[in-house]
């Protein structure tokens, strides 16, 4: 049996721009980076920074493009349940299991930088 048919939810390969909350030592800190695949139950992104594994994390990502007839953005929280460095590329591929359903909102940028696609 392969992954895909042990997974719960089904995984969609998307290219997003995520931001990505977490606490550091006396403040939360803060860091993004772009999504792998996105599924109701979790996110797999690569970032530049680190976040140490069962860290809690809140995340926004704006989903716009060819896949979307409008931006959307996608708000969650989660757990980092896996860390991998990718020694060749200085990312980490980092691994989220939601812990509450995804929400969705009409995306308004607050200006053209944030239009900006992954």
């Amino acid at each position: 049996m392969d992954d895909r048919s042990r997974r719960k939810h089904r995984r969609f390969a998307f290219q997003y721009r995520i931001k990505v909350r977490f606490p550091g030592t006396g403040r939360d800190v803060q860091g993004d980076g772009v999504t792998k695949n996105i599924s109701a139950g979790g996110v797999l992104f690569e970032s530049s920074t680190p976040i140490p594994k069962r860290s809690p994390v809140s995340f926004t990502i704006v989903a716009q493009g060819e896949a979307v007839t409008q931006p959307i953005e996608v708000t969650g929280e989660g757990r980092v349940v896996r860390v991998e460095l990718d020694s060749a590329s200085a990312q980490y591929a980092i691994a989220l299991k939601c812990v509450r359903p995804l929400q969705f909102h009409r995306f308004e940028p607050k200006d053209n930088s944030e239009m900006k696609s992954a």
